[in-house]
């Protein structure tokens, strides 16, 4: 491995990607050739890491720097416990090719209490995804999350919030694997991304945009990209063909480093039980078949009291879909109960 300073004729702007996935996935498997050992692989081959497993840990928005462990995990980057998940097998083939997870609610909470904003029947896939910014949610919870930050659209799958939401104190709360599976709490200010270039309201206050996006119609599972990462630990392993998750330790300084062993079986998705054992001693084990989601209705548009800046149309809210209630917050200057 070597640092590049200069890289010619990238098509992605001069940036390199490090594939860390299944071999299944590389580009040249589309076109009908033969994977390659990306690089997890080749350090296994030349007897630097035991395993192809790795561990990230993005530590929080304002932070410049994070890591990514191979062969490992620390111990001083979570908090809790590190709760094994299956990695999901895809729906039409039943293998497993992607680095996805059993999703199977979603919560709000702040200062007035917590509120569910899914359907007890909710079950969705979702890919723990370092190479996307947002996270992507099914568009009956991307609806709600709209409504209860006073969002307004820039275009077809970005919103605008208010930056100020930024320093109110509540969560968006993932649960994974259901009963007894790792809860994932992303605070708000994880949440609020700066654009650019700079946008205000009409009204003369910043405009941010907001980290969490719809799923769109052809996609068979959501994205939790790097707003949601920031917030958890996230160990994967692909020979055992789990993920571990847990809540970060934003800003640890300390470090206790644990080497993930190899098991005596090498074939991919054999090494289960040994990634377990050495890892932790709660695992989940629940494989999501096809997708159970609200589906929403036909658009309609409500208009919202705030100004929203230039080419800013107002929010759209499915019809059909349940109301979060209970909820009251005071999020961007404005007391109101989310409908």
């Amino acid at each position: 491995m070597a640092l590049a300073t200069q890289v010619k004729g990238s098509p992605v702007g001069g940036m390199g990607i490090m594939g860390l996935g299944s071999d299944i996935l590389e580009s040249r498997v589309v076109f009908g050739q033969a994977p390659y050992p990306n690089i997890i692989s080749m350090m296994v081959k030349n007897s630097l890491v035991n395993t192809r497993s790795y561990s990230l840990w993005l530590d929080d928005l304002e932070q410049p720097t994070g890591n990514i462990l191979f062969g490992g995990y620390d111990t001083e980057k979570f908090s809790g416990d590190l709760v094994l998940l299956n990695m999901q097998p895809d729906f039409a083939t039943g293998t497993v090719r992607r680095v996805g997870v059993a999703w199977t609610w979603l919560s709000i909470s702040d200062p007035s209490g917590t509120t569910r904003i899914s359907t007890d029947i909710f079950q969705e896939q979702a890919i723990l995804d370092s190479g996307s910014t947002a996270l992507t949610v099914p568009s009956d919870l991307f609806a709600k999350v709209m409504t209860y930050f006073n969002a307004v659209h820039q275009n077809s799958d970005q919103a605008l919030v208010r930056c100020d939401i930024a320093l109110q104190p509540g969560t968006l709360d993932f649960g994974f694997g259901g009963t007894g599976g790792p809860i994932i709490s992303v605070p708000f200010s994880q949440l609020v991304l700066p654009p650019s270039p700079p946008l205000t309201f009409a009204d003369g206050v910043p405009a941010c945009v907001l980290g969490v996006r719809p799923t769109l119609m052809n996609m068979e599972m959501s994205i939790l990209g790097d707003t949601f990462l920031r917030s958890a630990y996230v160990v994967y392993d692909l020979d055992a063909q789990m993920i571990g998750l847990a809540p970060t330790r934003f800003n640890s300084t300390e470090t206790n480093i644990v080497e993930i062993t190899a098991c005596s079986n090498n074939q991919t998705g054999k090494c289960k039980d040994s990634f377990v054992a050495a890892v932790s001693s709660a695992a989940i084990d629940l494989t999501i078949t096809h997708s159970f989601t609200d589906k929403p209705g036909p658009v309609i548009t409500a208009s919202l009291d705030i100004g929203a800046p230039n080419g800013v149309v107002p929010t759209s809210i499915p019809s059909g879909v349940s109301p979060i209630s209970g909820v009251k917050t005071s999020i961007a200057l404005q007391t109101f109960t989310a409908a």
